[in-house]
């Protein structure tokens, strides 16, 4: 017996599955981390969801909740704090943000996958 098939990206979630099910093997993969995250339909809803999984992953036809600036980048170089005033001003935002980065977010996500 096959102690454990390990998956790196190839086989369907239904072939694992499969195999797991009906031929009692051991298995698993390194996915890309969305199974089990909540879509968010909308900015109500994703008031709901652990804040950490908000705008994340959007329902389909609801992509552009995800895209908005707002919701996909945490753009911010500083936080004010008591007591501490740093010896360089601090730019309001961080340079490069666009279209082409995919935002903290997904690099939380694949942060925490990976961990």
């Amino acid at each position: 017996r096959i102690p454990y098939i390990m998956d790196a990206g190839g086989m369907s979630l239904e072939v694992l599955r499969s195999l797991h099910e009906k031929g009692g093997m051991d298995v698993g993969g390194l996915g890309m981390g969305w199974a089990g995250i909540v879509e968010t339909e909308s900015d109500e809803q994703a008031e709901t969801l652990p804040w950490a999984a908000r705008y994340l992953k959007c329902k389909g036809g609801k992509e552009d909740l995800c895209e908005k600036a707002e919701n996909k980048y945490l753009n911010t170089c500083w936080a004010d704090q008591k007591g501490v005033n740093p010896p360089t001003k601090q730019v309001e935002h961080i340079a490069g943000a666009g279209k082409v980065h995919p935002g903290w977010r997904y690099h939380q996500l694949k942060g925490r996958m990976l961990a």
